[in-house]
């Protein structure tokens, strides 16, 4: 991706940064998938990151088939069997090391969007219907869900409205899960 300098508040232009310049300070790693950037979130020297995590379990599994005499063949092969989906809420260290997390909510749900507040995540997960969970970080070693809020459809972007407001835009649904359009919820 090219970089585009900004200009100084002389007009002239800054250095260009490229990455034998860039020295990384810490790396680490967690369980699961984010769904864009706002799923992460640097607060009060703390990493936070929201996450769905797909499980697999391998099965072996034979099939027969025949050759043009007719003879059977069976052959084995290993495949790969959904088997749970959950999502998480990680806090780092500045050092990328795990302090705390939150797993296991939102079962068989997928994230749809995250809007981190202060020590507060939003985080809205869906299948058929859209749980929004508020999640408590002002303890870093220990998240937990505050609330859950059920409705139809999924908020795909949330942004904080006012003190006590959170505002989400997204895709309205039916009780079935069927998408029927566009919604736009203001949440206290």
């Amino acid at each position: 991706i090219p970089y585009l300098p900004p200009y100084s508040r002389e007009g002239s232009i800054s250095p260009k940064i490229d990455a034998e310049s860039i020295t990384p300070a810490a790396n680490g790693k967690v369980e699961g998938r984010i769904k864009d950037q706002f799923s992460m979130s640097e607060y009060g020297g703390y990493f936070r990151i929201a996450t769905t995590k797909d499980s697999y379990e391998e099965k072996e599994q034979e099939y027969t088939w025949y050759d043009e005499n007719g003879e059977a063949h069976t052959e084995s092969y290993v495949s790969h069997i959904h088997t749970k989906r959950d999502n998480r809420v990680y806090v780092l260290d500045m050092d990328m090391n795990i302090v705390g997390s939150l797993t296991d909510f939102g079962v068989d749900e997928e994230i749809k969007s995250v809007n981190f507040s202060g020590n507060t995540a939003y985080v809205v997960t869906y299948e058929q219907t859209d749980p929004l969970f508020a999640i408590d970080l002002s303890d870093p070693a220990n998240p937990a869900i505050m609330d859950e809020f059920k409705i139809l459809g999924y908020s795909t972007y949330m942004q904080q409205w006012t003190e006590g407001n959170l505002l989400g835009f997204g895709v309205a649904a039916d009780e079935d899960g069927i998408e029927t359009g566009i919604k736009l919820t203001m949440f206290d």
